[in-house]
């Protein structure tokens, strides 16, 4: 009698257990991958040949301003980094790495929603980021707290006329 309960814990731990999911691992189709984000042309480069991006960094510039710590010598050898360069945490690391398995039949939504994600991951580093340049002299104080939100404040009042640039005509004051 006394080994009923300690047999109907047993049988309810076991109902409630559920067998770990298993992350299927896809392998790295590329070592860079280049595209557009928001104004920038950038790259996600994977220079230790692990399936894993080291580096993202302004293609025109060859310029890192992410990176894994731990591949720093390695980068150091290909690009330059900028000055207000951040490491890469774990969170970006697993968004940065899809990048590398998109191949011709990844589709522009999966790429998108992938962009944003790690777009989602960077805004943890904006304040830093404003800060080093702050400091850097990489930008003035008036350029960091310049969003551009504020042009649209108090829009009724702006003289652009919005129902004449959407192209629609009113034919009842060409009636009268």
């Amino acid at each position: 009698m006394r080994a009923l309960p300690f047999c109907l814990l047993i049988a309810l731990l076991a109902g409630c257990s559920s067998t770990p999911q298993q992350t299927v691992f896809e392998p790295a189709v590329r070592d860079e991958y280049c595209s557009r984000f928001f104004l920038y042309r950038m790259c996600a480069e994977d220079f230790t040949d692990n399936g894993s991006v080291d580096a993202v960094y302004f293609e025109d510039e060859r310029e890192v301003f992410l990176y894994i710590e731990e591949s720093a010598d390695v980068i150091a050898k290909h690009l330059a980094f900028h000055p207000c360069a951040q490491i890469i945490d774990e969170p970006l690391s697993i968004s940065s790495d899809k990048l590398l398995r998109f191949d011709e039949d990844t589709s522009y939504w999966r790429e998108t929603d992938v962009k944003a994600e790690i777009f989602g991951h960077y805004l943890r580093y904006v304040d830093r980021v404003s800060q080093c340049n702050k400091e850097k002299g990489l930008i003035t104080e008036q350029e960091s707290d310049d969003s551009g939100f504020d042009d649209f404040d108090d829009f009724e009042d702006d003289e652009y006329d919005y129902e004449a640039s959407s192209g629609k005509v009113d034919y009842a004051d060409e009636r009268a």
